[in-house]
């Protein structure tokens, strides 16, 4: 069997080390086997610049400063990267923020599996092969 998520390179973004590697781990779980992390929005555009980034999972609450402009300037440059923003303490205000400012979903991290990241993650590959099969979408 192959595994569907070998070649996906996710970046992680959170300022919680413990967070972004209990993420990566689960990323690997699932077969990813390209993780990328960053622990805040200079070291996350950074990441997007320098790799083929085709996820971002990015926490809300990044240490002095709003993950939620990080998801606007990343919506702003790169429309068509799928960005997943986590929270630890949201809440419908803050998903429905994330939302509207382009991110494609958002999780909670309290209770977040294998299968709840292979849901995401297979939504935003979707996302990636819709983008590059209707480019002008």
């Amino acid at each position: 069997m192959s595994n569907a998520f070998g070649s996906v390179r996710l970046l992680v973004v959170d300022d919680f080390p413990e967070d972004r590697e209990l993420i990566a781990d689960l990323a690997r779980t699932i077969g990813i086997e390209t993780v990328l992390e960053a622990d805040g929005s200079e070291g996350a555009l950074e990441e997007i610049r320098k790799a083929a980034v085709d996820s971002v999972m990015v926490d809300h609450r990044l240490d002095g400063e709003n993950g939620l402009d990080l998801v606007d300037e990343v919506h702003k440059h790169w429309p068509t990267l799928p960005i997943i923003v986590l929270s630890g303490q949201g809440n419908e205000k803050v998903a429905a923020a994330a939302l509207r400012g382009g991110a494609l979903r958002y999780m909670p991290k309290r209770g977040m599996d294998a299968g709840a990241l292979k849901s995401a993650v297979d939504n935003a590959m979707r996302c990636v092969r819709h983008f590059k099969a209707h480019p002008s979408s």
